[in-house]
C-alpha cells in the first residue's frame, strides 16, 4: 500500500502536543493567521494543491492482512482519506470548490481548496483467484481478477465479500487478494491498493491431537500430579521441489514452481506453546492460543512461514537422487501449562484447571497443500528447561537443562533418547476448532527501572527492589547478571512497596499479601557462564510495578533489566488529552488498567489468583474500550465464547467467560452480553454480528422475562449490587440494582433489535417495548417512597439508576435530580458515594440532565473517595484504576491495584466532555456536544469506521481593545468521509462560568474560517458544508458535512473579526 500521510492524525497529535507542552507556561503560537488554530501543515497548501482522497485502510474482518480467515464469506472493509496535500495531476476527483478563506487575513496564493461532502456513490470489490480462470473462475479475467460489478450504495465497513463464483469460500489456506474501486459523489473514480488474506482451516484436520505424556505414564503409581511432563516435541522431515511421500509428508503435497509459493503453519494447543522452524521461533506471539472453554472451543493460530524452509533439490523423475539429505528440515514445540494444566495456587480450586499434560495440534500447509502433520510419529522429552510454569505461580528456568539440550529446535539433533509421542484422548477433539482471527498477546513495549533499591552485604545474596513507574501487565527481563553455577536467581512481584497500614514506609520491602494464594515468584538457575547470563520468562505473565531480586551478587545497572508490557496486541485507536493534569492522570490510569487486562478475554485484573474473565467489569468499561482500542476482532471472539457458555436449559450467562463457577451469572453481570453486542453496532455498525447472536440474545431475553414472571420487578433477583461502594457508604438496594440490569438490558436490547437485519428482530423489538412499557410504572410504584421523596433510602446510585432509565416521572424528574446533586455536594462535598455500577450512570446522567458541572467535580476531586484521590495517594499514586476507592489503606483479602472496572470515567469523557458520540451505527451520523468547556482546553481524535473524527478546542481569554465580552472559542472539527454531524457550541454555561450569553444582550458570532455562519441570531448561508444553524437556548447547533472546520465564536462581531491566534496564551 502506498505511504499517504495521514493528516487528520497528524492535526490531531500537532495540537496534542500544543496542549501538553503548555498546559502550565506561556507557549508560542502554532498559526499565525486565524485560519487553524493549530499547524496546518500540509493542509494549508498553496493554490495548485488541493487535499487528495485516496482509499486506505484495508481490513478483512477487522483485522490487516489476516491469516486463517475461516469465514465462507468474509467482510472486507475500507476508508475513504480525505488527506492534505496530494498531487496536483490528480485534481480532476475533486469538486470546483469555493474557498472560505476570508480575502482580509489569507492572499489569493495561500488559499485553499478545501473538500467537504466527500461520500462514496457505488463501490466495486476485485477479487484475484489463484485458481486458472479457464476452470473454476468463469467471470476472471486474464490476469485472474474477478470484478465482482458495481454496487450502489455508502457501504465502506464489513461489506461482505460476495464474489460471482469465488465465493463462499471453500477451499483450505488459500490465499486471496482483493481490492475495491470506489466512485466518489463526483463521478470520480480511485481504487486502492492491494490488500491479501489466507483461509483457514476448512472441514476436519488431517492432524492429530498428540501429547508428550507424562514421565512413567504407563505404570500404576497413584501419584499422576508429581510426574514430570514430556513438554518439548520435535519431528525433522524433507521438503523437495516436488514434495513427495516420505516419512508423514502427506503426498498432495506439491510446490508448483510457478514462483507464488506460499507457506502456512496451523497450529493449536491446550495450553500454550512456543514452534521453532529449523532453530527459529515463528512469529512472536506470547502465550498462545488464547484462553478458551476447552470443552467448548479451542482457537488455532496460522503463521506466514514461507520463508522459514528449506527445499531439496536432488529429484529425479520423483526419487530421491545420491546428493539428497535424509531430512532437511525441523520443527520443534516447546508446550507451557496454560488455563488448561495449570497447578493452581495450594488452597485455591479452579474447576476450569486440569493436571493433564498440555496437548498439541499442527499443520504444515505448501501451496494450500498439507505437506507435515502432528502424529505419533513425533519425539517427545522431558528435559525442558522450564521445570515448572504456572499462569499464577510463575515458572522455573534450569540454564543448566537448556545448555545440555542446546540445538535441540535445530536440524539433526540427535533425539534417540526421546520418547515416541502419543495420540491423546483430549476433550479438545470433541470442540471447535476455530481460529484466532484477532490479535495475539505480544511483548508490547520494554522499560527501565526509575530506581533500584539495593540492600543486603556486597558480595553477598542482595536484595534489590526495582521500581518500573507503572503497574503493568508482563515480565522482567534480566538482560546481563553473572551467578555461580547452580544459584537460584528469584524475581519476586508485587504492587507496591511496604507503607502504612501494613507496617513501617520501606522501599526496600515490596508487599505481597494481596496477591492472596498466587505466588507470582520467577526462579532462574544459573549456569555459571564467566561471559554473563539472560533469563526472559516463557509461559507466564505478572501483575507489577515492583520486582524484587534477589541470589545476586552484584548490583543490577538500568540497563541490565527491563520490564516487558504484555497484552493483546490491540492498537489504541483513540485519544483525548486535557490542559489539566490531573484529568490526564486519571485518563492514564484507566488506559493502562484496560490494556492490561486484555489478555486474549478481558480479564477483571492481572496480579493475584483471580485475572478472570468477569463480565461485569467488562460491562463497565465496554464503551470506554471500544473508544479507545481497537477492539472489534477481540469482542467479536469473546462473545462466541459467551455464547459457547451459555446455559443451554435457561439461556442465562456465566459471571465469568471462560467460565469459573456457577453458570448462572448475577444481573448487571451479565448485562456484558448485550451491553458488548450494543457497542458492536453502535460504534463498528457490526450488523451481521447482531444475526449470527440473534438466537442467543432471545434465549437471554427469555431467561430475564421468565424472572420477572417469577419475581416482579419488585423482588427482581439479586446478585453482587453496585460493588464496591466507598466505606462508610453503604449499597444501595439489592432488588433495585437487580431491577436496574432489567429494565438496562431490555433498553440495550431495543436498540440492538432496532438495527438487526434478522427477519425475527422486528417482533422481538415490539416484545420488549411492550414489556418495558409495562415494568416502567412498576419500577417506579416500587421502589419510590413517597414520604422521603425519593428512590428507596436517598443513595445517590439510587437516584442516578432511576434517572438514567428515564422511569421517573416527569413531575418528580426536577426533585429527584436536585437530591442527587444535592446529596453529592452538599451532604458529601463534592463526593460519591457509589460503587462501579452506580459512578458510571451517575456521570453520564448528570450530563444527560444539564448538570456536568456536577460531574466534572466528582472527576477533579482529589480527597477520599475519588479517582484524584488514587492518583494523589500519599505512598502509592496509582498508575492504573483500583479495585477499591480505599485500597491503600484496605485489607489485603480483595484489594487489586489495577482493576478497570472503575475505568468508565473515560467514555464519560469522550462521550461528554469532549461530547462526541454515534447516532447512528458505525459513527456515518456523528453529534459533538462539547461540555464543560469553562475549564479546560483538549484535543481529542476518535477512529470510527470511516476514519478519524477530532475536536481540537481552546478557549481563550482576551482583551481586545478593551472589550468586555473579549472571551474567543475556537474549535477544529473534523469529519471523515462518508460521515455528516452536528456540532453544538454552547453559548451558555452553568453558575460558575460568565455566560456567553446573557439573555439576550450579548449576540453570539460565529466564523468559519473567516466567513460568518451565525449573525443577528440566525443562520448565515452560504459557507461550503455548513448547512444549517439553529439556536436551542443553551447552544447553536450546526448541521455539517464532513471536512474540516475551523471555527472561532465571540459574544463581539468586532472581536471576531479581528482575533487571530497570539504568539502566546496560557492554557488554562
Amino acid at each position: 500500500m502506498r505511504f499517504v500521510i495521514n493528516s487528520f492524525y497528524w492535526r490531531c497529535l500537532v495540537f496534542l502536543v500544543y496542549v501538553l507542552l503548555h498546559h502550565d507556561e506561556s507557549l508560542t503560537a502554532v498559526a499565525s493567521d486565524d485560519s487553524s488554530i493549530i499547524n496546518p501543515g500540509a493542509g494549508a497548501s498553496a493554490i495548485g494543491n488541493h487535499y487528495s482522497i485516496q482509499v486506505e485502510t484495508l481490513t478483512t474482518e477487522y483485522m490487516d492482512s489476516p491469516l486463517g480467515v475461516d469465514k465462507a464469506i468474509p467482510r472486507v472493509s475500507w476508508k475513504i482519506q480525505n488527506n492534505d496535500g496530494g498531487d496536483a495531476n490528480d485534481q480532476s476527483i475533486f469538486t470546483s470548490t469555493t474557498v472560505n478563506d476570508n480575502d482580509a487575513d489569507a492572499d489569493a496564493t495561500t488559499q485553499r481548496i478545501r473538500r467537504r461532502g466527500v461520500f462514496q456513490q457505488m463501490y466495486q470489490l476485485h477479487v484475484y483467484s489463484l485458481s486458472p480462470p479457464s476452470s473454476s473462475c468463469s467471470s476472471c479475467d486474464d490476469n485472474g481478477w474477478n470484478d465482482c460489478g458495481w454496487v450502489s450504495s455508502n457501504e465502506t465497513h464489513l461489506v461482505p465479500l460476495d464474489c460471482n463464483d469465488l465465493t463462499p469460500i471453500s477451499t483450505s489456506d488459500m490465499y486471496v487478494s482483493w481490492k475495491v474501486s470506489v466512485m466518489l459523489d463526483d463521478d470520480s473514480v480511485i481504487e486502492s491498493d492491494i490488500a491479501n488474506f489466507r483461509t483457514g482451516i476448512f472441514g476436519p484436520w488431517k492432524a492429530q491431537w498428540i501429547t508428550g505424556g507424562k514421565v512413567d505414564d504407563d505404570d500404576d503409581d497413584s501419584s499422576r500430579n508429581n510426574k514430570k511432563d514430556r513438554t518439548l516435541l520435535r519431528k525433522e522431515f524433507l521438503l523437495t521441489t516436488k514434495a513427495n511421500s516420505h516419512n508423514n509428508i502427506i503426498n498432495e503435497g506439491e510446490d508448483d514452481g510457478d514462483g507464488d509459493n506460499y507457506a502456512t503453519l496451523f497450529v493449536s494447543g491446550i495450553g500454550y506453546n512456543h514452534v521453532y522452524l529449523n532453530g527459529v521461533k515463528v512469529g512472536d506471539h506470547q502465550l498462545d492460543p488464547g484462553w478458551t472453554n476447552f470443552t467448548k472451543r479451542t482457537w488455532y493460530t496460522s503463521y506466514d512461514v514461507t520463508h522459514m524452509l528449506q527445499f531439496d533439490d536432488n529429484v529425479e523423475n520423483g526419487v530421491l537422487s545420491s546428493d539428497a539429505v535424509a531430512n532437511n528440515n525441523v520443527i520443534a514445540v516447546m508446550l507451557g501449562n496454560g488455563w488448561w494444566s495449570c497447578g493452581p495456587p495450594p488452597g485455591t480450586k479452579q474447576s476450569y484447571c486440569t493436571n493433564d499434560p498440555p496437548q498439541l495440534i499442527l499443520q504444515l500447509h505448501i501451496n494450500g497443500h498439507p505437506v507435515l502433520i502432528s502424529d505419533e510419529t513425533w519425539r517427545a522429552s522431558a528435559d525442558s528447561p522450564i521445570i515448572y510454569n504456572s499462569i499464577y505461580n510463575g515458572e522455573i528456568y534450569d540454564a543448566r537443562i537448556a545448555e545440555s539440550i542446546e540445538g535441540w529446535t535445530s536440524l539433526h539433533y540427535d533425539d534417540e533418547g526421546w520418547s515416541q509421542s502419543k495420540i491423546a484422548d483430549t476433550v479438545a477433539s470433541k470442540a471447535i476448532l476455530s481460529s484466532q482471527l484477532f490479535e495475539p498477546i505480544r511483548h508490547i513495549s520494554t522499560r527501565s527501572p526509575i530506581s533500584i533499591v539495593v540492600s543486603g552485604k556486597a558480595d553477598n545474596n542482595l536484595t534489590q527492589v526495582l521500581d518500573f513507574g507503572q503497574n503493568q501487565a508482563g515480565i522482567v527481563r534480566l538482560k546481563r547478571f553473572f551467578c555461580p553455577r547452580g544459584t537460584q536467581v528469584t524475581l519476586r512481584h508485587a504492587e507496591l512497596i511496604m507503607h502504612p497500614p501494613y507496617g513501617y514506609y520501606d522501599n526496600s520491602t515490596i508487599y505481597v499479601e494481596n496477591m492472596r494464594t498466587a505466588k507470582p515468584n520467577d526462579y532462574y538457575i544459573c549456569t555459571g557462564n564467566p561471559q554473563g547470563e539472560s533469563y526472559t520468562p516463557t509461559f507466564t505473565y505478572h501483575g507489577f510495578r515492583y520486582v524484587e531480586v534477589t541470589g545476586l551478587n552484584h548490583a543490577l545497572d538500568p540497563s541490565d533489566v527491563a520490564a516487558v508490557e504484555m497484552h493483546t496486541d490491540v492498537k489504541q485507536t483513540s485519544l483525548i488529552k486535557f490542559a489539566d493534569p490531573l484529568l490526564n492522570k486519571i485518563q492514564h490510569m484507566v488506559m493502562w488498567g484496560l490494556k492490561s487486562n486484555f489478555m486474549s478475554v478481558q480479564t477483571d485484573c492481572n496480579q493475584r489468583d483471580e485475572r478472570k474473565g468477569w463480565m461485569g467489569d467488562a460491562a463497565l468499561t465496554a464503551e470506554a474500550a471500544v473508544l479507545s482500542y481497537d477492539m472489534g476482532a477481540f469482542y467479536t471472539h469473546w462473545l462466541s465464547q459467551m455464547v459457547d457458555n451459555q446455559n443451554p436449559d435457561d439461556g442465562s450467562m456465566p459471571n465469568i467467560v471462560p467460565p469459573g463457577g456457577r453458570i448462572e451469572g448475577a444481573p448487571n453481570w451479565q448485562t456484558a452480553y448485550p451491553m458488548i453486542l450494543w457497542v458492536m453496532i453502535t460504534y463498528y455498525g457490526d450488523r451481521e454480528l447482531l444475526f449470527y447472536h440473534h438466537d442467543s440474545l432471545v434465549r437471554y431475553f427469555d431467561f430475564l422475562e421468565s424472572s420477572y414472571s417469577r419475581t416482579g420487578v419488585k423482588k427482581f433477583r439479586t446478585g453482587f449490587g453496585d460493588w464496591v461502594p466507598p466505606p462508610p457508604h453503604p449499597k444501595s438496594d439489592p432488588h433495585l440494582m437487580g431491577a436496574f440490569a432489567f429494565l438496562g438490558d431490555m433498553k440495550l436490547g431495543i436498540d440492538i433489535f432496532k438495527y438487526s437485519r434478522h427477519p425475527d428482530a422486528g417482533a422481538q423489538l415490539n416484545r420488549l417495548k411492550d414489556l418495558l412499557e409495562k415494568v416502567v410504572t412498576e419500577y417506579h410504584d416500587a421502589f419510590y417512597n413517597e414520604t422521603s421523596g425519593v428512590y428507596m433510602s436517598g443513595l445517590q446510585t439510587e437516584q442516578a439508576l432511576s434517572l438514567y432509565l428515564g422511569v421517573v416521572p416527569a413531575d418528580l424528574q426536577t426533585s429527584i435530580l436536585s437530591s442527587l446533586v444535592d446529596d453529592i455536594e452538599v451532604t458529601n462535598i463534592g463526593h460519591t458515594t457509589s460503587g462501579i455500577i452506580g459512578i458510571k450512570y451517575a456521570m453520564e446522567v448528570l450530563s444527560k440532565l444539564d448538570r456536568g458541572d456536577v460531574a466534572l467535580d466528582l472527576a477533579l476531586q482529589t480527597t477520599y473517595p475519588s479517582w484524584g484521590y488514587m492518583v494523589n495517594s500519599q505512598y502509592e499514586p496509582a498508575t492504573t484504576v483500583w479495585e477499591l476507592w480505599d485500597s491503600d489503606t484496605a485489607g489485603p483479602g480483595m484489594n487489586s491495584r489495577n482493576h478497570h472496572m472503575f475505568g468508565s470515567i473515560t467514555s464519560w469523557f469522550y462521550k461528554y466532555v469532549a461530547g462526541i458520540q454515534s447516532l447512528d451505527p458505525g459513527f456515518s451520523r456523528v453529534q459533538i456536544r462539547p461540555n464543560l468547556l469553562r475549564h479546560s482546553n483538549f484535543t481529542t481524535k476518535i477512529a470510527s469506521p470511516h476514519g478519524d473524527i477530532c475536536l481540537n478546542y481552546l478557549k481563550q481569554d482576551g482583551d481586545y481593545d478593551n472589550d468586555e465580552h473579549s472571551v474567543i472559542f475556537f474549535y477544529e472539527v473534523i469529519l471523515p468521509p462518508g460521515t455528516s454531524g452536528t456540532l453544538h457550541i454552547p453559548i451558555a454555561f452553568d453558575d460558575k462560568e460568565t455566560a456567553l450569553k446573557n439573555g439576550n444582550n450579548v449576540e453570539i458570532f460565529i466564523e468559519e474560517s473567516g466567513y460568518l455562519v451565525w449573525s443577528d441570531w440566525k443562520f448565515v448561508s452560504g459557507v461550503n458544508g455548513v448547512l444549517d444553524a439553529v439556536e436551542n437556548g443553551k447552544s447553536v447547533q450546526l448541521d455539517l458535512s464532513n471536512g474540516r472546520y475551523l471555527f472561532k465564536v465571540a459574544a463581539s462581531n468586532r472581536v471576531i473579526s479581528t482575533a487571530k491566534m497570539p504568539g502566546t496564551v496560557k492554557i488554562k
